[in-house]
């Protein structure tokens, strides 16, 4: 953008932009504005396809006879059920262990109670929304902005990584077994094919370390 003010630039932030770039046009910073959009699209597409996949596992679920239902509700509520599915979803990815698995599952019991309330056909809420009412939650509605900020930027970070790991896991499946379960049914559900391919090769390539 031309308009260098700092009064307008501090108000499109606060109206929600996130990367602001002034000219002259400095390449590096480009490239940088670029990449966090394309992690940023990543990371939301992957949180979409957890939810979804959940619901499809909810979805299931309601389709029991009325009895079997009685009888499931019984022992285990359906909030309980949600999340025990998310669980079991992050094994399959192979993440379960990882720090920012708590902080998936965090954002996911958000979003179920969010669909409770909204349900997600009227749009699937923002990333920043999720963390900054997940932060709030964790640090009370005293907290700072800059103490709020660092929260939610660990969170990503640890997000991202367990995202990585995950990526990790199923092309390692993929490349022992191309035919594997989880390597089917999790591989192009939660990453670019490509992007999966390019791991595989990666893993392939890297040197093995003999043994002692």
């Amino acid at each position: 953008s031309q308009v260098e003010s700092k009064e307008l630039i501090a108000e499109a932030y606060s109206l929600g932009v996130e990367y602001y770039i002034i000219k002259p046009i400095n390449r590096i910073e480009v490239l940088t504005v670029v990449r966090k959009v394309i992690e940023r699209i990543r990371l939301e597409k992957s949180i979409k396809n957890i939810q979804e996949s959940l619901n499809m596992v909810l979805k299931l679920d309601s389709n029991l006879s009325t009895q079997e239902k009685y009888r499931s509700e019984k022992h285990l509520n359906t909030f309980n059920h949600f999340q025990n599915s998310i669980h079991f979803l992050l094994s399959e990815l192979g993440i379960a262990s990882e720090s920012g698995s708590k902080d998936l599952m965090d954002m996911l019991d958000y979003l179920y109670k969010y669909e409770q309330d909204n349900t997600l056909e009227q749009g699937f809420p923002s990333l920043k929304e999720i963390f900054m009412n997940l932060a709030q939650k964790k640090l009370g509605d005293s907290a700072e902005d800059a103490e709020l900020k660092r929260f939610i930027e660990a969170s990503k970070q640890r997000i991202r990584r367990a995202i990585y790991q995950s990526l990790n896991h199923l092309a390692s499946l993929g490349l022992t077994d191309f035919l594997n379960p989880k390597f089917e049914n999790y591989a192009s559900r939660f990453f670019d094919f490509t992007t999966v391919r390019r791991k595989m090769t990666e893993l392939n390539n890297e040197p093995t370390v003999p043994a002692r």
